[in-house]
């Protein structure tokens, strides 16, 4: 069951929220969240919402905490072409799931690839070059 929010206008001008999914062609109200008549409202009703869509669908949590602190004001900032914070977090990830022990680097190149753009395996080469990945690297192995 694929849960997701809509949002609806009501007849007094405010904005519903609902928990829905679509079974068979039909869209089925799974829980009416309330009725936002200000953004900060609206802002308020959504995250719950997708709350109670992440704690039904069991999302698995990878604790991915690596030390590195990040405060509430501040952002993180890639620099370089190559998008190592993604490619070091889907690492971690992967190793923490026991990925690791099949050691083949040309596998986690693949699943890096399908993760980040869903796509057929030979156009896995694109995404890679484009995350600035080292594809030389599997065939050191």
């Amino acid at each position: 069951m694929s849960l997701r929010l809509r949002k609806v206008p009501t007849a007094s001008g405010a904005t519903a929220v609902q928990i829905v999914t679509k079974r068979h062609g039909k869209l089925t109200v799974i829980e009416h969240l309330g009725s936002a008549h200000t953004p900060a409202q609206l802002a308020a009703l959504e995250e719950a919402g997708r709350e109670k869509i992440n704690e039904s669908t069991g999302q698995l949590s990878l604790d991915l905490d690596t030390g590195n602190k990040v405060s509430a004001g501040s952002r993180r900032r890639v620099k370089g072409s190559a998008s190592r914070v993604l490619i070091d977090t889907v690492r971690t990830a992967y190793d923490r799931l026991g990925f690791h022990v099949v050691d083949d680097e040309a596998f986690f190149q693949i699943v890096l690839a399908r993760i980040v753009e869903p796509t057929s395996k030979s156009d896995s080469i694109r995404v890679l070059d484009e995350l600035g990945a080292d594809t030389k690297q599997a065939h050191r192995r």
